[in-house]
């Protein structure tokens, strides 16, 4: 539920009050074990603060997030491809 409100905040502009949000649904996604939640929720938080122009810690939340994830963790995997794709590399003429 408080990511759904969560989501909602952002696409309404209120970023700050979706990262405050988010915040919140970290502690239940903590206190269950809910891996899978809380690599969604700091994916969205770090969509939050990048819609605040707070990019050097949406950075540091995903770097953080790809040192800390189980190999063994599909979604997280699929969530670090989409965030940080691989760069292109363009021939030079």
């Amino acid at each position: 539920m408080l990511d759904i409100q969560a989501q909602l905040h952002l696409t309404q502009g209120q970023s700050e009050q979706a990262l405050a949000t988010w915040e919140q649904a970290a502690a239940s996604y903590t206190q269950t074990n809910n891996l899978d939640g809380s690599i969604r929720n700091q994916i969205n938080q770090a969509q939050a603060l990048q819609e605040l122009g707070l990019y050097r810690r949406s950075v540091a939340l995903l770097t953080d997030l790809t040192q800390t994830l189980p190999a063994q963790s599909n979604l997280a995997m699929q969530a670090i491809a989409i965030e940080f794709p691989p760069p292109t590399h363009k021939k030079l003429r």
